[in-house]
């Protein structure tokens, strides 16, 4: 075998093994990517049959999230309500505070002024001193309760659509993460591979 042969073959092998590994990585992104979706749509299906429980709401309070915690020069802020609500499942006396599966809790509104943030928070105040809408402390509403683990209950339920499915897969950045990455090594051995096997 001459030094000629022995190059092309070492280099066909190199081109072959850019290009398998390369889809292959894109491959398995895919199908994580995939799994990884499908589990999260059946997580939310999954609430559709907990139990429907009468609860109370026993108190509530508001938080906000400010925009500096991801934009540093941001003075962004967005209110949820944070409602506190108890039931009884089995006999046994619980307290949630999960309104949805998605959100903080019941969504105010966005304030990205210091002026339009003391309005909210007035307002805010307001609805608490006079024990008004929404969800209004001794006021009654349905629940729905785990039956595996009653601790767990949400307020409200969401619909397993792409966008909500979506959106908490976005919760778990981790997992969008690696996908990105396979999918970036991959298209990276593709284009090395191609790049070999146009050089012939």
């Amino acid at each position: 075998m001459t030094e000629n042969q022995t190059s092309s073959g070492t280099e066909n092998f190199a081109k072959r093994f850019l290009l398998i590994t390369g889809y292959s990585s894109i491959a398995v992104a895919i199908i994580f990517f995939a799994i990884t979706f499908l589990g999260y749509k059946s997580r939310i299906k999954n609430t559709h049959t907990w139990k429907k429980t009468e609860c109370i709401v026993k108190t509530r309070g508001y938080l906000f999230l400010s925009g500096s915690s991801y934009r540093k020069t941001s003075n962004t802020k967005k209110y949820y309500w944070r409602i506190y609500y108890q039931y009884d499942f089995d006999g046994k006396e619980y307290t949630s505070k999960k309104y949805n599966l998605l959100d903080y809790g019941l969504y105010i509104g966005t304030a990205s002024s210091y002026a339009r943030q003391e309005e909210y928070e007035e307002k805010i105040k307001k609805i608490v001193d006079e024990n008004s809408e929404p969800y209004p402390e001794g006021s009654k509403h349905i629940c729905y309760v785990n039956p595996d683990k009653p601790e767990k209950a949400l307020l409200i339920l969401v619909k397993p659509t792409f966008l909500n499915t979506f959106r908490f897969l976005l919760r778990k950045i981790w997992q969008l993460a690696i996908c990105a990455v396979l999918i970036f090594i991959g298209v990276i051995l593709v284009k090395s591979g191609r790049f070999l096997k146009n050089l012939n």
